[in-house]
């Protein structure tokens, strides 16, 4: 009896510092949006909801009903948080379309390139456009043609459909963005392919917040897309720069685009957000060799 009255009382201790580590990180992530800590806590709300939901189940089984129910409401709270960026993903039909794009972050793994030019041309995509090229003599894939040499070298983009014109480069020496417009007949749309700063490198939060706040300033009245590797998590508060201007991110659904070297952890760290008239679907590709997934943004007419 007694080491069994032992054994109860190391549980609900144990389930007391979960709950207790599970608080302190909730009110950490909540500092500010500016605070590298605060984001990178904000990251891994999701697996804090899942495992509060654990926690507070195993609590309930071993009658510990205190815990079991605050861990479970924190649970729901949190899932409350995150339903709204895990919207079901809009579809467009090919008839409607206007136009297509797509971003992939390649990490430097050439087959990649490959790969995802066959799959964004199947989609239908009339560009591409890649974060992490391999090196600067890069080929373009069968069938496309890169439009990039001469202003960037950190996003690169590949043309298959229509024309490219006015392409610059948007950015810090080290980090830079590209802008250019497409065009298909007598209609444009402006895209800027986005490779922003990590949060977890130093000053990582503040520099990215700069670039957008870069980007923001060079976009122009004409429909828009920016897509890319954004680095950051929809529920962050990181895209209010881009939100400010009544850009919209495009929906991907409850899946991650992003797989961390951490176990259990993937994260939307790509995004598309579109301004202009129509609607936006998007639409994620396979995992290849990169850790990062396709990104199909279709806008409609």
């Amino acid at each position: 009896m007694s080491a069994f009255f032992v054994g109860t009382v190391r549980m609900r201790f144990l389930l007391r510092v979960g709950l207790i580590t599970a608080l302190a990180a909730i009110a950490l992530s909540l500092l500010g949006t500016r605070l590298q800590l605060a984001e990178l806590l904000r990251s891994i709300w999701p697996q804090i909801a899942f495992g509060l939901a654990g926690l507070g189940a195993v609590a309930l089984l071993m009658k510990h009903f205190f815990e079991g129910s605050a861990s479970l409401v924190l649970a729901a709270a949190l899932l409350a948080q995150l339903a709204p960026h895990y919207d079901r993903v809009p579809t467009i039909s090919v008839q409607e379309a206007a136009f297509s794009v797509v971003w992939m972050n390649i990490h430097h793994h050439p087959q990649d390139l490959i790969d995802v030019a066959a799959w964004a041309e199947a989609k239908g995509a009339a560009l591409l456009l890649i974060g992490e090229p391999m090196a600067e003599d890069i080929t373009a894939p069968t069938g496309w043609v890169r439009v990039t040499p001469a202003c960037s070298f950190f996003v690169e983009a590949f043309v298959r459909d229509g024309e490219v014109v006015a392409c610059s480069s948007i950015g810090r020496d080290d980090r830079r963005s590209v802008s250019l417009r497409l065009t298909q007949g007598n209609q444009s749309l402006d895209v800027v392919g986005i490779h922003a700063t990590a949060p977890f490198v130093p000053q990582g939060v503040k520099n990215r917040q700069h670039e957008f706040r870069m980007i923001a300033e060079k976009v122009t009245s004409n429909p828009t897309l920016l897509i890319g590797d954004l680095n950051t998590i929809p529920w962050s508060g990181g895209l209010e720069p881009f939100q400010t201007l009544k850009f919209q991110r495009v929906p991907t659904g409850g899946q991650a685009t992003w797989l961390s070297p951490l176990p259990f952890i993937g994260l939307p760290i790509d995004h598309g957000l579109y301004r202009g008239p129509g609607t936006a679907s998007a639409e994620l590709g396979p995992w290849l060799r990169s850790d990062h997934r396709p990104l199909l943004i279709t806008a409609g007419k």
